[in-house]
């Protein structure tokens, strides 16, 4: 099991936390001054994987508590 992000020493690398959401394994990091096409293809894919296992989750916790 992975536990919270921890700085890593590089001082060019921000940490962010979401609280609201459940624990995650999925970690993604580009450069902050990054304009690649291929950069934000993939952070929009992954954006799309974590909301779809958010709902995911979000649903399965409703059903569990009713």
């Amino acid at each position: 099991m992975f536990g919270p992000a921890r700085p890593s020493g590089q001082p060019d690398v921000a940490y962010r936390p979401v609280s609201d959401l459940p624990h995650a394994r999925l970690l993604v990091a580009w450069p902050q001054d990054a304009r690649s096409p291929a950069v934000a293809a993939f952070v929009r894919a992954a954006c799309v994987v974590a909301a779809a296992q958010h709902a995911e989750a979000e649903a399965h916790m409703q059903r569990s508590t009713t």
